[in-house]
């Protein structure tokens, strides 16, 4: 007599992100002997055990009933895995459909140096390396009980293990801060000065620089307090020059400690770009090309109308900086000078334009930062003489000859006065002497 033993074992593909499940049918003919007696069976009874997670296979009758599992009449397969490898940081493992059923169920935690494994299936590497590892999945009830009904002839275990999995794991370092870093002012504009570093869009921060010390001092100089020289032929060129700062304590805990930047690496050195236009000097000259006068002399120094060929808009607006401590000659914001003391030797005034001309150089020389310069005048000052020369414009502007001072003219004659009179007196005393002896 014939029986037949249908045997379902949940090959289910546990993947990135399937698992599938396959069947297997075992027939048997009813034509086996043993060194034990045979038995007939009498009669079918199906049932669900949930005490022991597993569904039992029909019984049979000789006198005595006996009970027989899954698992003893047939070893369960594991489930088969369609991707074997797990590769990454994280992801989540899930079961494909058990036949037209979604299957609900939730895997047995599970835990390596490794990889982590959620109840849902949820992954998240602990640590960077290579790991094998089976699972456990246990099925709801009510998903045992579809996929029962579903396949009548078939005996389902309720808790299935998994083929082993392979995982390549890579653990990502800390979340970074997304802080970045200005110079203040942004593209520099003056050969020297100080840097300063701002958080963009926040504020100052405190720090020290790398230092950058050339032999040549060319093309950029940097002092660990952002003092820096850019280099005699270097100004003439475009700068891009790199830079390294770093934060002090202070400024590093307070950016640390900030809401944005909490369980986030916030980072300690920053590296930036320090740039800067070509410089392109622009020499404003005079229509006096020197100065030569004596000590007391006065005149003004006169502007030429145009400025690396642009007009001078404002000229009423052009000012000098005035020359205060100087021993040997004194020029007030309208240029006009006076000579203090006899000497000689180079001067360069210093202009400031007036704003219509500055745009207008800006304009005309967009590509360079303008600096602004004067052209050298020589100066011969001297001690005694009429002669002088430079700032004159007219007679409103002519240098002041030196006048006679007060009561000189009176002095004068009273010379005169003194000295006809010592004569006449000297006369009388030669003619009165001859007479007194004769």
């Amino acid at each position: 007599m014939k029986k037949h033993t249908v045997g379902f074992t949940l090959l289910t593909l546990i993947c990135v992100p399937f698992l599938v499940v396959t069947t297997s049918v075992v027939n048997a003919e009813d034509t086996q002997s043993t060194s034990e007696s045979s038995t007939e069976i009498s009669s079918v009874e199906e049932s669900v055990s949930r005490e022991t997670s597993e569904i039992e296979i029909p019984k049979k009758t000789n006198k005595e009933t006996t009970k027989t599992s899954a698992t003893n009449k047939e070893e369960a397969k594991p489930f088969e895995i369609d991707t074997k490898s797990l590769i990454g940081e994280k992801g989540q493992i899930k079961l494909s459909k058990i036949g037209s059923i979604e299957p609900k169920g939730e895997f047995e935690v599970f835990e390596n140096k490794f990889i982590k494994v959620e109840k849902d299936g949820t992954w998240v590497a602990l640590k960077d390396g290579k790991t094998k590892f089976t699972l456990n999945y246990t099925l709801s009830d009510n998903t045992l009980k579809e996929i029962q009904k579903e396949n009548p002839d078939y005996i389902i275990n309720k808790t299935n293990k998994t083929e082993e999995i392979s995982a390549e794991l890579t653990k990502s370092p800390a979340q970074k801060s997304d802080i970045k870093m200005e110079i203040v002012g942004g593209n520099l504009t003056d050969v020297k000065g100080r840097l300063k570093i701002k958080v963009v869009d926040g504020p100052e921060v405190t720090g020290k620089f790398t230092e950058i010390k050339p032999a040549s001092k060319e093309p950029f100089t940097l002092g660990s307090d952002g003092s820096y020289v850019i280099g005699e032929k270097a100004k003439y060129e475009k700068l891009n020059q790199e830079i390294e700062f770093t934060l002090d304590k202070d400024s590093y805990d307070k950016l640390a400690a900030l809401p944005e930047n909490s369980g986030k690496t916030v980072e300690k050195t920053y590296k930036m770009t320090v740039t800067k236009k070509a410089q392109k000097d622009v020499v404003i000259k005079f229509k006096n090309k020197g100065i030569t006068t004596t000590v007391g002399g006065q005149g003004r120094l006169l502007l030429e109308d145009t400025v690396e060929g642009v007009k001078i808009e404002e000229i009423e607006k052009v000012k000098f900086k005035p020359l205060e401590n100087n021993y040997f000659l004194s020029i007030d914001e309208l240029g006009n000078w006076k000579a203090l003391k006899a000497g000689e030797g180079p001067l360069k005034p210093a202009v400031t334009l007036d704003d219509k001309t500055m745009t207008a150089l800006k304009t005309e020389f967009k590509d360079y930062d303008i600096n602004i310069e004067s052209e050298t005048v020589n100066v011969v000052i001297k001690q005694t003489g009429t002669d002088s020369g430079g700032g004159t414009n007219g007679k409103k502007y002519e240098p002041v000859a030196t006048l006679p001072q007060t009561g000189e003219e009176k002095l004068r004659f009273a010379s005169i006065t003194g000295i006809v009179i010592l004569a006449l007196v000297g006369i009388f005393f030669f003619v009165k002497r001859k007479k007194s002896t004769k």
